[in-house]
């Protein structure tokens, strides 16, 4: 697969950088370790050659008008070593290739460029018998040795390069099996399979992926079962008004009498009202379930939201000549989405009003207390027995002893919402002692 195709090629392309980063660094070590050493070696050579030529040259010192020429044997010498004797400042002995060398005034090793070449020389002298002896070679020599060791050492290393490469690459791609394993289980599952990988042939290195993996595949399964139990309590509770719908259109088709007439088409009107408003609330809450709103997070005045979903819904309490109170605290401002929030109120007050009989009271009020903001919307309705106030945020759920019209997803909406905005959610007896107290308790954001 091409993951592991990628993941092979990661990791021979380190592998291989690696070795090659260290064979250089050894290459490096030993180059300059070999440098030194057939320096050492090859200055100590020419002492000793030096040492020899000028015992010799005691025992039988050159004489003669001028210096003497000695070939060296065999051939592939003479342009690598050399040397010349002086007896007091007349050259007396040189070898057949000495270049033109001035006598050394001090004994030891020297450098010296002689004739265009670089050449390294010892020097010894005699006093007593006023000899000078110069021994030299020209660094071609020794450069010509250092290039054969690192040929020597070099031209291996870069046969085995391929081939380690290869046993890498191979070797990579054996370890990598297990990940192509579970690759394979994976791409080869149906849509409907959310059930976990299976840990057992799963490498300990990607232990944690696949738990990460499995644990997303354990809130997708729970995702699609709230959204096949969701769909399926949609379509009971669309079905239900659509079969009002048709059977008082029949009996409008039917009945000759104008007053059962237009009852039947009032019932009408009223199923299609209900229908839309159901239709709206879950559009609204499936469009909470799938969207993300952090990202549009702005500063909200509580109390300017609050008037503005107070005056959309007066014409429903003045219907019902409901008083509607909002004491709004300036300082009350959050984080959060406007739309939502708005949305989040508008079903409180709205339920309120519903169940709130005519003539009655919804207040909308926020304050802050310590850390956090409270929006309370009270009502002086029936309220809400102890016993469901745990169940009347589920969906479609609709408390027992009720006539008021709705679907069952208003507070339901208003929980998810406040989840949203790391809210909660509260329900109280009012303060009057009849009626109910909703309560939002938002976080206040940082100074």
């Amino acid at each position: 697969m091409q993951l592991t195709s990628s993941i092979r090629r990661r990791i021979v392309a380190i592998l291989i950088g690696l070795f090659v980063v260290t064979w250089l660094t050894a290459f490096a070590a030993t180059y300059a370790a070999a440098t030194r050493r057939i320096g050492v070696l090859f200055d100590a050579q020419l002492a000793h050659d030096a040492g020899a030529l000028l015992v010799l040259a005691e025992q039988e010192p050159p004489r003669g008008n001028g210096p003497r020429r000695i070939p060296l044997n065999p051939p592939q010498f003479r342009k690598l070593l050399a040397f010349a004797v002086w007896h007091g400042e007349q050259l007396v002995l040189r070898s057949y290739n000495a270049p033109t060398v001035a006598r050394p005034e001090t004994a030891g090793h020297a450098n010296a460029t002689l004739d265009g070449s670089e050449w390294r020389g010892f020097t010894l002298l005699s006093p007593q018998q006023g000899l000078t002896v110069w021994v030299g070679e020209p660094f071609s020599l020794r450069n010509l040795l250092i290039d054969e060791i690192t040929r020597d050492v070099l031209f291996p290393m870069l046969l085995a390069l391929p081939l380690l490469a290869a046993a890498v690459w191979w070797g990579v791609g054996r370890g990598l099996v297990p990940l192509a394993r579970v690759a394979t289980e994976v791409a080869q599952r149906s849509p409907s399979n959310l059930q976990p990988v299976s840990m057992a042939v799963v490498p300990s290195e990607i232990n944690a992926l696949v738990d990460r993996l499995n644990d997303l595949l354990a809130r997708l399964r729970e995702a699609f079962d709230l959204e096949r139990r969701f769909t399926a309590d949609a379509a009971h509770e669309i079905r239900t008004p659509l079969a009002s719908i048709k059977t008082h259109a029949q009996v409008a088709q039917r009945t000759a009498a104008d007053a059962q007439r237009r009852q039947s088409l009032e019932q009408v009107v009223e199923g299609v009202d209900r229908s839309t408003r159901l239709v709206e609330q879950l559009l609204t809450l499936a469009r909470l379930d799938r969207e993300a709103f952090e990202d549009e997070f702005v500063t909200v005045r509580l109390g300017a939201l609050a008037a503005e979903v107070l005056a959309a819904l007066r014409p429903e309490a003045d219907a019902k000549r409901i008083t509607l109170v909002l004491q709004a605290e300036e300082r009350a401002e959050i984080k959060g989405h406007p739309l939502a929030l708005g949305i989040m109120l508008r079903n409180l007050v709205d339920n309120a009003i519903r169940y709130t009989p005519a003539g009655g009271t919804v207040e909308v009020k926020t304050a802050c207390v310590g850390q956090r903001i409270a929006l309370n919307v009270t009502d002086n309705g029936p309220g809400i027995p102890h016993a469901e106030r745990a169940r009347v945020f589920d969906r479609f759920y609709r408390g027992t002893g009720t006539n008021a019209f709705g679907c069952g997803l208003g507070l339901s909406i208003a929980r998810r919402v406040a989840e949203l905005h790391n809210a909660s959610i509260a329900l109280a007896d009012s303060p009057s002692g009849r009626g109910l107290q909703a309560t939002v308790w938002l976080p206040q954001p940082a100074a």
